[in-house]
């Protein structure tokens, strides 16, 4: 039988098996497993982002993990850098090496600038005048490493040229440069980064539409490019090809730069701007275009305040505040309404808010929670609250696919833990393996020697056929044969009769006719006449051979060793699943 009955028992036990490791592990309900293998939460959490910007109709988040996560519309060079979507109205993550995370970035309409914890260039999107700086004007629809440095540390970038700061205090840009705002002194594209200058004490930088703002270590505070509507704050409007100083004041700290107009924060936390007024974007309660610096709101201190490429402005009091002024259509102050306001208006009544951004027709804020708030336009899903209503009042922008960090450190710890589990009872399965490996050696010997002792045992059999059975007695002798009748010749036949036969008796030939009249004296007698004596019956066939002789003792012995091999069959299977039981958690 070839150990079938062993073998049976071993699939049934894997089968067996199978089934109590489907449910190992006791995963939380709060986890299902990804199609990639991963564990990956199920419930929708918030989204931790320590810096977010945003512009036309897009935005970009900055995780805590330096993961970048972007949203809204996707133009067709790849502006948002994820994969095949045209639009996101949630949070996606941007596509990038394994391994790879960002410091912090800076996004234009169609653009992205990121820099690396390594201090890495990275870069992706429209490419149009050379405003990535890889040398070319190819559209980038991936991110991309730019040039080899690995010293960069601060980004910017406008509608068409770029900034940039390296951890050596220097200052470099390149791009579009109709206005000179690169600021090397020419007005011609630059489609790789040039140094700007030889100062090497450069802090901070902003790029508006079509000019550029810095300040230095020592305060100060520079502008240059475009000047229309005096956006570059220094009492005319006459575009400068290279940086030039704004005013004498060596006290700035913060800066901003719009599409046509320009804010700075000093050490005193005064808010000041200037440029076009178009809608009241300076806050200072007219519609006034200013050449120079304007006090907004004197008595209040400022500690931001960021700038849109269109034309309202919002920032943040020390004490966490919200205020915004300007165009509000779409509701991107964020008021509750659509009406315009050309002085500052609080948002609300928290007091926790520590950065805000302001985009064409959206703005964003993040709280001291690391909670982020979208408002405004919602068109192309820009606000990233999975629709495309607009939103009057700050609205909390949370996403499915976002990662609390203190949840993930927990799962992961979670994780672990049973990932240590499993190694234990991947042991535990080693060892029984091994044991079963010598059960298995055992039992093929027991079966072998009951396989053996069932084949002698048919041998034993085969010996006990019966002998052939004795001859028959021979028949008996047949029984004489029936006496015929004796017919008489008649006296008379009339020649009618006709002879239809004859029969031959003891040498007599006697003549058979059918009567056709019947007249007197036809038959003159019947008489008798005896047949001859039959034959001697044939001596019979001999008898057939008696069966195969049985005994009981055979019988049981057979029946026993068949009896043994489902035994062991059985015990090898009760045996296994004891183990698997003992060695598997519950």
């Amino acid at each position: 039988m070839r150990k079938s009955f062993f073998k049976i028992a071993v699939v049934v036990v894997l089968a067996v098996c199978s089934t109590f490791l489907v449910g190992f592990g006791n995963l939380s309900n709060e986890q299902t497993i990804a199609a990639s293998g991963g564990i990956v939460p199920s419930s929708a959490i918030k989204k931790t982002f320590v810096y977010v910007a945003t512009d036309s109709s897009r935005s970009h988040g900055l995780t805590s993990e330096g993961l970048i996560y972007a949203w809204g519309g996707n133009s067709s060079s790849g502006s948002l850098g994820i994969v095949g979507s045209a639009m996101s109205v949630r949070p996606e993550r941007v596509v990038v090496p394994d391994g790879l995370t960002f410091s912090t970035f800076a996004i234009s309409d169609t653009s992205t600038l990121a820099v690396s914890v390594d201090g890495e260039l990275w870069a992706w999107g429209n490419n149009a005048d050379g405003r990535l700086g890889d040398g070319t004007e190819t559209h980038i629809t991936h991110p991309t490493r730019i040039g080899v440095e690995d010293n960069w540390s601060q980004v910017s970038i406008g509608r068409g040229h770029s900034l940039a700061i390296n951890t050596d205090g220097e200052l470099w840009a390149w791009g579009l440069n109709s206005h000179g705002q690169v600021g090397n002194g020419t007005t011609t594209v630059q489609l790789t980064p040039v140094q700007i200058g030889v100062a090497n004490n450069w802090t901070s930088i902003s790029t508006g539409a079509s000019h550029s703002l810095a300040l230095n270590s020592d305060g100060e505070l520079w502008a240059w490019g475009n000047n229309s509507g005096g956006r570059l704050g220094i009492g005319n409007t006459t575009n400068s090809d290279e940086p030039v100083r704004v005013g004498l004041e060596s006290n700035w700290t913060s800066i901003s730069a719009g599409s046509s107009h320009s804010a700075a924060i000093n050490e005193d936390y005064e808010l000041w701007t200037w440029g076009a007024n178009a809608n009241g974007r300076l806050g200072d309660g007219t519609t006034t275009q200013s050449t120079i610096p304007v006090h907004i709101a004197p008595g209040t201190e400022w500690a931001s305040v960021a700038i849109s490429v269109a034309a309202h402005s919002l920032a943040i009091t020390t004490d966490g505040y919200l205020y915004a002024w300007g165009i509000n259509g779409g509701g991107r102050l964020g008021d509750g309404t659509t009406e315009e306001r050309h002085a500052p208006i609080r948002i609300g009544s928290e007091n926790n808010w520590v950065q805000v951004v302001a985009g064409s027709s959206q703005s964003f804020g993040l709280n001291s929670n690391n909670e982020l708030f979208g408002w405004g336009s919602n068109n192309q899903g820009r606000l990233g609250d999975g629709t495309s209503v607009e939103r009057h009042v700050p609205t909390m922008i949370t996403s499915p696919y976002a990662l609390d960090l203190d949840d993930l450190i927990q799962k992961i710890s979670d994780l672990e833990k049973q990932i240590a589990d499993l190694e234990i009872l991947l042991e535990d399965l080693e060892k029984l393996l091994e044991d079963l490996a010598k059960d298995v050696d055992a039992l093929e010997t027991l079966i072998d020697t009951l396989e053996g002792l069932i084949d002698d045992l048919q041998k034993e059999l085969a010996g006990l056929q019966g002998g052939t059975g004795a001859q028959g007695p021979q028949g008996p002798q047949g029984e004489s044969g029936i006496r015929g009748a004796t017919i008489t010749r008649g006296t008379a036949f009339p020649t009618a009769n006709v002879r239809v036969g004859d029969i031959f008796i003891n040498s007599t030939t006697w003549n058979i006719y059918e009567l056709m009249s019947v007249g007197p004296n036809v038959w003159e007698s019947f008489g008798n006449i005896r047949g001859p004596q039959g034959d001697q019956g044939y001596t019979g066939e001999p008898g057939q051979g008696g069966d195969d002789g049985v005994t009981m003792t055979h019988l049981i012995l057979v029946s026993g060793a068949f009896a043994a091999l489902w035994a062991c069959s059985i015990l090898v299977f009760f045996i296994t699943i004891r183990r698997l039981r003992k060695s598997i958690p519950s």
